[in-house]
């Protein structure tokens, strides 16, 4: 009888709709109608096959409970059931015992096949032998070859590139996207070099070939040497014997001829965390180096490749070697160095073995740790200062009514214009995690970086008519002002570069680095400002060359000596505030570009201290006021009398001032 659990249900007929559990069905038992357990299963709480409708049917360990192989073979469990194999270096056989068909496994013959599967590539199994495919034979001689052994075959290896060339120099080639040219040139690599690796391990000895689209070179290492020297045409790899220690060990060289015409930068990328799109171009043929060896990576010493310049570095543009990477499917510079580098050639370091290149890019700071840290420091430091500098000159030009003029207009409109652009700059140029508010950002500093140098350019005129004619010197202090023709210059002009900026590349706004321009569009900003600059340059050195001509013809007796060096550092200071001195950022490149970024940095992040010194602090008459502030506020401290609701307003703004004259009262006394 079978054991029935106490929680089956008999069932007086199975019926279509079933509620027996998984692995099992409705059968009839010795004592009715139950869930009965398929073959292979069981349940395992009651030990029995017998199981109820909300019950498990596990399945059953065959090779653990009965093992039912015979002893040579691996008995391998299944679900619902098991099969019997051989391990690596047997073969099957059939044996009946009892009646019974089962497998057995014997000793492989090293030097027989049974299957074709038993023999090397590229060799099929005939007669218990492995013999060479057409095409392929046995480095050794003749077309039998042992399990152990390799087929060789160079016919197929340039038959298969031949090929691959094809594909290459297929006129529809340009009609491709990039995603899908990408992944073409990434598999085309790839079975470039294995099927030209696989040659030289089955036939290791020197061979060249060539193709309409590719040259190929492999050598073997000889014995004593200490590097292993492969030219192709003007390029050249050069690989150290060490990284080849056995006495077949080799490397290959492969160059493109025309794939770096495939290669445009819609796909080019310098490393994994960068997604920016740079003005970069393949400039030297794409070659692949590939060696022997297991060691791929990590090499010591490193492999150098010597690469002929397809044209002429640009001035502003550097030389990067990189590699192809599989998982990018571009290029990125990760172990990879320019050793030299000069206008024909490139020679490139590098410590592991791809597909390389080397691509002509905008220069930019080589990265050093402590210099960079350095350089942050002091562009957070002068912008700190900077920006309370704007802060005093704005409350200065705005609350005292004595100094209002055309002039201060101006200055008021460019120190706000900086104020914004460098409190942007300080708190708002890393905000990237939200890529919404970083376009906003990057939009907001374009325009007003524009405004500013518009307005810079602007003060830069006004200081050229001024000086040009001394006896007009009223005219900066002149109530009558063409400030609203100016604001349609400083705000219009930069107003319209952001809108059609933005409308020809709505998403260069904004990187995952940083929240400023991308690509470019970079030159909606570099050009105006490049043409700013050399306006203003030009009118400051017209104004120089005036003013020295205006006081050699005045009496010496009218300037002092010290009104003379107070003059010339006035003028000196110009520079600063003008803008002049952001040219060094062009200039950013190549051995000195630390240099020029720190004497950027500290330039122009002390702009608005040098506005605050040169048109407060220095001005005769603001200097003045200054005084006359304090004094009034020592006179307001001393009066005991609550201050009425009418004076409160005229008394904050006394106070304002006179704060501000009195964190400057030791400068003020000294001139």
């Amino acid at each position: 009888a079978v054991n029935i659990p106490a929680k089956a249900e008999h069932f007086p007929q199975c019926g279509g709709n079933s509620v027996c559990p998984a692995n099992s069905n409705c059968t009839v038992a010795n004592q009715g109608n139950f869930c009965i357990c398929s073959t292979g299963f069981t349940n395992e709480v009651d030990k029995t096959h017998v199981t109820y409708p909300k019950g498990f049917c596990t399945d059953i360990n065959e090779c653990a409970r009965f093992y039912p192989c015979h002893p040579s073979t691996d008995c391998t469990n299944t679900i619902g059931s098991y099969y019997c194999s051989c391990s690596s270096g047997y073969i099957e056989k059939q044996i009946n015992i009892r009646g019974k068909s089962q497998i057995t496994c014997e000793a492989r013959n090293p030097n027989s096949c049974y299957n074709n599967s038993d023999c090397p590539p590229n060799s099929l199994c005939n007669s218990n032998a492995c013999y060479c495919d057409k095409g392929f034979e046995n480095p050794k001689g003749g077309t039998y070859v042992r399990l152990d052994e390799k087929c060789a075959g160079l016919s197929t290896c340039v038959s298969i590139t031949k090929s691959i060339s094809s594909i290459l120099n297929n006129s529809s080639w340009s009609e491709i996207n990039s995603s899908s040219s990408s992944a073409i040139v990434n598999d085309l690599l790839q079975i470039v070099e294995l099927v030209v690796l696989n040659l030289f391990t089955q036939n290791p000895t020197n061979q060249n070939f060539s193709t309409p689209e590719l040259d190929v070179s492999m050598e073997v290492s000889q014995d004593n040497c200490t590097f292993l020297h492969i030219d192709i045409g003007s390029s050249r790899m050069n690989v150290s014997c060490n990284l080849l220690p056995g006495s077949e060990d080799g490397a290959i060289f492969i160059v493109y001829k025309s794939l770096d015409d495939k290669l445009h930068e819609n796909f080019l990328r310098l490393s994994e965390e960068d997604e920016e799109n740079y003005d970069i171009v393949v400039n030297s043929r794409v070659v692949t180096g590939a060696i022997t060896s297991n060691t791929t990576k990590d090499l010591n010493p490193p492999v150098t490749f010597s690469l002929n310049h397809l044209q002429v570095p640009d001035s502003d543009m550097i030389s990067l070697c990189v590699f192809w990477d599989p998982k990018l499917k571009g290029w990125s510079e990760r172990g990879c160095n320019v050793k030299d580098s000069n206008v024909t050639h490139t020679v490139c370091s590098c410590d592991h073995l791809s597909t390389f290149a080397v691509i002509m890019a905008p220069c930019q700071i080589k990265e050093d740790d402590g210099l960079l840290h350095g350089l942050l420091y002091i562009s957070r430091v002068g912008l700190s200062l900077s920006i309370i500098c704007l802060f005093l000159s704005l409350l200065t030009f705005l609350l005292c009514r004595s100094l209002r003029s055309a002039h201060t207009s101006m200055l008021i409109a460019l120190s706000g214009c900086l104020f914004l652009a460098q409190l942007i700059i300080l708190f708002g140029l890393h905000q990237t995690r939200n890529m919404t508010l970083c376009s906003i950002i990057a939009g907001c500093l374009h325009y007003i970086l524009l405004c500013s140098f518009g307005w810079m350019s602007l003060e830069s005129v006004l200081l050229f008519l001024t000086v040009r004619n001394l006896r007009a010197m009223n005219f900066l202090t002149s109530r009558r002002s063409h400030f609203p023709s100016a604001c349609l210059i400083g705000f219009g002009v930069p107003a319209v570069i952001v809108a059609i900026s933005a409308s020809v590349s709505p998403h260069g706004y904004g990187t995952n680095k940083w929240c400023w321009l991308n690509g470019n569009l970079i030159w909606s900003f570099l050009g105006p400002v490049c043409v700013l600059i050399t306006i203003n340059t030009i009118l400051l050195i017209s104004t120089f060359y005036l003013l020295r001509v205006k006081l050699a013809a005045l009496n010496t007796n009218v300037s002092t000596l010290k009104d003379t060096r107070l003059l010339t550092f006035k003028a000196l200071t110009q520079l600063f505030i003008l803008g002049s001195t952001w040219i060094l950022g062009f200039f950013q490149c190549g051995p000195g570009a630390m240099v020029a970024s720190y004497l950027f940095t500290i330039c122009n992040s002390l702009q608005g201290v040098f506005i605050f010194l040169v048109h407060c602090l220095l001005n005769r008459q603001v200097r003045e006021e200054y005084h006359k502030a304090s004094r009034r506020l020592y006179a307001a401290k001393s009066d005991s009398e609550p201050v009425s609701g009418s004076t409160a307003p005229v008394t904050m703004k006394l106070v304002t001032f006179g704060l501000i004259s009195s964190l400057f009262t030791p400068l003020l006394h000294q001139h």
